[in-house]
């Protein structure tokens, strides 16, 4: 019989497709019949990383805490001069009186006038 998904051939009794491991479920397989299945290749695995003793791993630990706790105050105070240069804009600003009630339209210019 053939696969239908890769059209190789497979034995009479097969459950799976040695090709492609498409199961042949459109063929049952009558009960008590031996059932083969395809031998796959080794996965190949990762090497497992060495058991790091436990005091390397606390040292490590507290040099990233320690990395953090430098970053955390560099942000700390780069924001708390953020906010005081917003202060100290807040107040310029309210330090300058603005000429309330002064009309413009009929102020002298201290420029001569142009074209004449």
């Amino acid at each position: 019989m053939q696969c239908l998904r890769c059209g190789k051939e497979t034995g009479a009794d097969a459950a799976f497709c040695p090709e492609c491991l498409e199961t042949m479920e459109d063929y049952p397989v009558p009960p008590g019949t031996p059932v083969v299945i395809p031998a796959r290749s080794a996965r190949k695995t990762a090497p497992r990383p060495r058991d790091v003793p436990y005091e390397v791993q606390i040292a490590r630990l507290r040099q990233q805490l320690r990395r953090l706790r430098i970053a955390a105050a560099a942000l700390a105070a780069a924001l708390a001069l953020t906010l005081a240069l917003f202060l100290v804009d807040i107040w310029n600003h309210q330090q300058e009186k603005p000429d309330i009630g002064r009309n413009y339209s009929t102020a002298e210019s201290s420029t001569p006038p142009s074209g004449t």
